[in-house]
C-alpha cells in the first residue's frame, strides 16, 4: 500500500511538475554507497553512507588516468610499445593489445577512460613510472594531495585487493579533480572511438562502458548532460559507477559504489542509481535569485559632504544561490553584512567598497558579496574648512589647558618649596 502511494505522487510530481524535496533524497535501487556533490561550490547535495571503508573497483583507473595526463600533457601523441610484461600483468577487461604493439598515448587513454582497458593502464602506468610499485605510490601521493587521506591504491586498475581501500567521498575529491580537467572529458564523454590501425592491428572501435553517456549497447540510462567519467564492476567491489554532468551551467557528479545486481542481469547495476540520483540533483536543487543590483542593503555616515550625510550600499552584482529548489529567499537564506568603517568621509566615489554580505541557508555559506555605494559625493569646501577650524580650535584648546596644567602644578611647587623655605627660616 505504501509503496502504492509513493508510486502515486512520483507520477504526480512527474507530470504535474511538483517541486522534488531535496530533504527526502533520491530513491536508489541498489547503490549501498552514494554521493551527489556540486565541485565549484563544495556543496553535498546527497550522500550514503560517504565515510565506511569500501572496495574502489574500476574507480581506480581516474586517478591512473589524471596521473598519465599531467606527465603527457602536451605530447599525448608519444609513441608507446605494448610489452610482454604489460600482458602478463593485464587480465579482466582488456582491449586486447599485442606484444610489440606500438601505440600513442592519445589511444592508451582512449582505452584506458572509454573501454576501461586493464591493458591500457598498466601500459600507462609503466610508461609514467619504472615500475608498478613507483606509479602506485604517485597514485597514493596524488590522492593524499587531493584530500582524499582514506584511500589507499595498490594497482592502476583497481582489480581486487584486501589492502585496497576508498571512501565515496575521497572519490569525490579525485572525480572532481578529474572533472576539472578537460582533457579528461574529452575522452570520458566520447559515446564510441575509432581506433586507426597500428603495426599489428587493423582498426579497433572502442564503445564507451559508460551507459549515462553511450548508446552502444544500452540506451535506456544515456542522458545527453552527461561527461563520464567511469563505470566498472568486480567481485568485491561491486557495481560502480562515477558520473559527472553539465546541465543549465550547473555541473554535479555523482557516486554509485557497490550496487548489487539481479541475479542474471547483465548490465552494470549502479547504472539505474547514477540516472536517478542527477535527474534527482537537478530536479531538487537549483539557483535562486536573492540580491539584485538595485537591492538597498543599508546606508551609512557620510562627512563633509553638503549634498547629503549618509549614502546607500548596495550589492556589487546579482547574487543568486545554489539551494533546495522551493526554497524562500525572503525567509530561508539569512543575510549577515560588516561594514569597513562606521563612517564614509568625502569625497565618496561611485561603485566604493564599503562592506560585504554573506548569506547563509541554514548556517551554510551560500554566497557572499561586496557592498558598494550607490552613488559619488563631492566633499565640500565649507565643511572641509569648517572640520580643519574645529579640529585646530580643539588642538589649540588642548594645548592650552595642557600649557594651564603645567603652571598650575609649577606654582603648587613653587609655593611648597617657600613655605619650607619659611619654616626653616623661623626656626
Amino acid at each position: 500500500m505504501k509503496r502504492t502511494i509513493v508510486c502515486i505522487l512520483c507520477l504526480a510530481a512527474l507530470f504535474l511538475r511538483l517541486p522534488v524535496c531535496a530533504e527526502d533524497g533520491p530513491e536508489l535501487a541498489s547503490t549501498r554507497y552514494a554521493y551527489v556533490y556540486n565541485p565549484a561550490l563544495d556543496t553535498v547535495l546527497y550522500e550514503k553512507n560517504a565515510d565506511k571503508v569500501i572496495y574502489p573497483a574500476s574507480t581506480v583507473k581516474i586517478m591512473t588516468a589524471i596521473l598519465a595526463l599531467e606527465y603527457y600533457r602536451g605530447r599525448t601523441d608519444t609513441e608507446i610499445t605494448f610489452t610482454e610484461e604489460m600482458l602478463d600483468l593485464s587480465g579482466g577487461t582488456v582491449i586486447s593489445y599485442k606484444s610489440g604493439e606500438v601505440l600513442t598515448v592519445d589511444q592508451l587513454l582512449y582505452g584506458l577512460v572509454v573501454g576501461g582497458g586493464n591493458d591500457a593502464a598498466y601500459a600507462l602506468a609503466l610508461s609514467v613510472s619504472d615500475s608498478v610499485e613507483d606509479f602506485v605510490d604517485l597514485m597514493n601521493q596524488k590522492a593524499a594531495a587531493l584530500g582524499a587521506v582514506g584511500t589507499r591504491f595498490t594497482n592502476p586498475t583497481g582489480v581486487d585487493d584486501n589492502r585496497s581501500y576508498t571512501t565515496v567521498r575521497d572519490l569525490a575529491a579525485i572525480a572532481s579533480y578529474a572533472a576539472g580537467m578537460k582533457e579528461f572529458l574529452t575522452y570520458s564523454s566520447c559515446e564510441r572511438y575509432f581506433m586507426d590501425p597500428t603495426n599489428m592491428a587493423g582498426e579497433r572501435t572502442i564503445a564507451n562502458r559508460n551507459y549515462l553517456v553511450s548508446r552502444s549497447y544500452v540506451s535506456s540510462f544515456f542522458l545527453s548532460y552527461a561527461t563520464g567519467l567511469n563505470a566498472g564492476s568486480t567481485v568485491k567491489g561491486g557495481d560502480c559507477c562515477i558520473t559527472s554532468a553539465t546541465k543549465d551551467g550547473v555541473t554535479l557528479i555523482a557516486i554509485a559504489m557497490n550496487a548489487s545486481r539481479k541475479e542474471g542481469a547483465l548490465t552494470n547495476a549502479a547504472f539505474a542509481d547514477i540516472k536517478t540520483m542527477l535527474e534527482w540533483g537537478y530536479a531538487a536543487y537549483g539557483y535562486q535569485k536573492v540580491l539584485t543590483r538595485a537591492d538597498i542593503v543599508c546606508e551609512i555616515p557620510v562627512d563633509l559632504s553638503a549634498a547629503t550625510d549618509y549614502v546607500s550600499l548596495l550589492p556589487a552584482e546579482e547574487v543568486s544561490v545554489f539551494v533546495p529548489s522551493g526554497t524562500d529567499p525572503e525567509t530561508e537564506i539569512r543575510r549577515e553584512y560588516t561594514l569597513f568603517a562606521e563612517r564614509l568621509q568625502a569625497p565618496v566615489e561611485e561603485g566604493q567598497e564599503a562592506g560585504e554580505m554573506v548569506l547563509y541557508y541554514k548556517d551554510r555559506e551560500v554566497g557572499r558579496v561586496a557592498l558598494v555605494t550607490k552613488n559619488a559625493l563631492p566633499r565640500s569646501a565649507g565643511l572641509t574648512l569648517w572640520a580643519w577650524i574645529k579640529g585646530a580650535l580643539w588642538n589649540l584648546g588642548g594645548l592650552v589647558a595642557a600649557l594651564a596644567v603645567l603652571l598650575f602644578l609649577l606654582i603648587l611647587v613653587l609655593a611648597n618649596a617657600y613655605r619650607r623655605g619659611r619654616r626653616k627660616h623661623a626656626k
